[in-house]
C-alpha cells in the first residue's frame, strides 16, 4: 500500500526529480518572558523564516479587556535592540528581529495577553499568567567555589509556579564579561542547575559545574517559572535530520510568551555562607 501511495504521488509530479523549494513560511515567532520586578517588558519578534522582513510592527498587551500597553514603533530595526539583548541574549543567529520593549510592571498572579502584526503575516498570540511572588527563607553553602561541599535552601512556594530552577552566578563573571570577551572563551552559563517542584533541596554541586566562575561574589538565583517558559525552554531537539520543535504557546505564529519571578541570595565571595530570614 505505501507503494502504490508513493507511485501515485510520483506521477502526480510534473518532474519528480526537479528541487523545489518550500513556500515560504509567513508567520510571526514570538520570544517573552514577564518579569513582574522589571520595569519594561521586552518583546523579540522575527519572521518564522528568512524570507521577510517585519514591516509597520505592532505590539500590544491586554490584561482582560484593558491594554496596558502598545507600541507601533518606527522602521528602524535596531530600534531597542539592546532591550532584548539584555534580556534574552545576543541576536546575531536570528533573521530580521525586531523588539518591543512594553514599558509596563506586570502583576503577581495577573494573566496577560500579547497581540503582535505586521504587513503580510498573521496576527500572532499569547498568554500567561504570572506567578506568584515568593522570598527565599534560608541557604546554606560550604566548600570553595560555594556549594562543592554542600548546598541547601528554602524558600516560600510561588502561587502559579510550575517548577523551579536554582542557579549558582559568578558576580566577578559577570563584571568580567562587561569589561572583556576573553572570559567568555570557556564559559558555559548553564553548568549546573537543579529543578524541582518543591520548596527545599539538599545536594553537593560539582566542582567542574561551577569551576569556570570567576572569583568574586557569588550569587544562588530561584526561578519561579510559568509552565510555557519552562517548557519552551526545555523541551525540542536540533538533532538532524528530524529536528523536534519545544512546546510552543503562541496562537498564529510560532514561539513562547511566558513569565517568571526571580529571587537571589548573595553567597559571598568563595567562603562558606549561611542566610537566614
Amino acid at each position: 500500500m505505501k507503494r502504490l501511495l508513493l507511485l501515485a504521488l510520483l506521477a502526480a509530479c510534473d518532474n519528480p526529480s526537479a528541487v523545489r523549494e518550500p513556500p515560504p513560511i509567513r508567520s510571526m515567532t514570538f520570544f517573552m518572558i514577564l518579569d513582574p520586578d522589571a520595569a519594561t517588558q521586552p518583546l523579540l519578534v522575527r519572521p518564522a523564516s528568512a524570507y521577510g522582513r517585519l514591516e509597520q510592527l505592532a505590539g500590544r498587551v491586554e490584561r482582560g479587556s484593558q491594554v496596558v500597553a502598545a507600541l507601533a514603533p518606527a522602521e528602524d530595526e535596531s530600534h531597542d535592540f539592546y532591550a532584548c539583548s539584555g534580556r534574552y541574549g545576543g541576536l546575531n543567529g536570528y533573521a530580521y528581529p525586531r523588539c518591543l520593549d512594553f514599558d509596563f510592571r506586570p502583576e503577581f498572579g495577573a494573566t496577560y495577553t500579547v497581540r503582535g502584526t505586521a504587513r503580510g503575516y498573521p496576527s500572532a498570540s499569547a498568554t500567561t499568567t504570572v506567578p506568584g511572588d515568593f522570598r527565599i527563607v534560608s541557604v546554606r553553602a560550604t566548600g570553595t567555589p560555594p556549594g562543592t561541599q554542600g548546598l541547601q535552601a528554602t524558600w516560600t512556594r510561588s502561587a502559579g509556579a510550575f517548577r523551579y530552577v536554582v542557579a549558582l552566578r559568578s558576580q566577578g563573571l559577570v563584571k568580567c564579561l562587561y569589561r572583556s570577551t576573553e572570559c567568555a572563551v570557556d564559559y558555559e552559563p548553564h553548568d549546573w542547575l537543579l529543578v524541582t517542584t518543591d520548596t527545599t533541596f539538599s545536594t553537593i554541586v560539582p566542582a567542574e559545574g561551577v569551576g569556570r566562575g570567576q572569583p568574586g561574589e557569588w550569587l544562588l538565583d530561584v526561578y519561579a517559572m510559568e509552565r510555557s517558559v519552562f517548557e519552551y525552554l526545555t523541551t525540542g531537539s536540533v538533532a538532524q535530520p528530524y529536528p523536534i520543535p519545544p512546546v510552543q504557546n503562541v496562537r498564529g505564529g510560532y514561539g513562547a510568551v511566558g513569565a517568571w519571578v526571580r529571587r537571589s541570595e548573595n553567597l559571598g565571595s568563595h567562603r562558606d555562607t549561611e542566610a537566614q530570614r
